[in-house]
């Protein structure tokens, strides 16, 4: 293949992947947002999707392209809510470590009156995963050992728990009613 075949090739797919692009970008961006990735963001992941499509083109366009963008998508926005459930968790140890005046007590109990009322929701066994993860701090391995069953079993335990948890608490306004 000669130089100038290979750079019409290159044009070639640049333009397909613009293509599907304009077709597909907006529906990546929406659903970005409605998993409640800011807007701004939404755009960049949606285009860095895009950009990975290209890069596995030759790969990818007779197969699923838009499948790929999406699960492209889908990985960006769970590193995002990764490392903002690390920013979270680090804000709320240093509001542990704030003097009392700082603290709304009254949120406070409201919010773990809800919490409690949530978790009497959950199974048995993804309560104490949760617990055990998330209010006692324990490694996987030492919920394991305090549960008695295997490290994936914590893992899908509070995976399941924490889901289920959500659902809970989106149904719940602020002041702890149901809507």
């Amino acid at each position: 293949m000669t130089e100038n075949q290979e750079a019409e090739e290159r044009y070639l797919a640049d333009d397909e992947v613009a293509a599907l692009w304009r077709m597909h970008a907006h529906r990546i961006r929406g659903w970005l947002i409605s998993k409640q990735i800011p807007a701004d963001l939404a755009a960049g992941m949606t285009n860095d999707a895009f950009m990975a499509v290209r890069k596995r083109w030759n790969r990818l366009r007779d197969e699923a392209p838009v499948a790929y963008a999406y699960k492209v998508t889908e990985r960006l926005a769970l590193r995002y809510w990764d490392s903002l459930s690390k920013d979270r968790s680090l804000q709320q140890k240093l509001l542990l470590q704030r003097p009392p005046e700082y603290v709304d007590a009254y949120a406070a109990y409201r919010n773990a009156v809800v919490l409690h009322a949530a978790l009497s929701q959950l199974a048995p066994r993804q309560k104490e995963a949760v617990v055990l993860r998330y209010l006692k701090e324990l490694t996987v391995e030492e919920s394991a050992a305090q549960m008695n069953v295997a490290t994936g079993t914590v893992k899908t335990n509070t995976r399941d728990g924490l889901r289920a948890l959500r659902a809970l608490l989106e149904k719940t306004d602020t002041e702890g009613r149901k809507e």
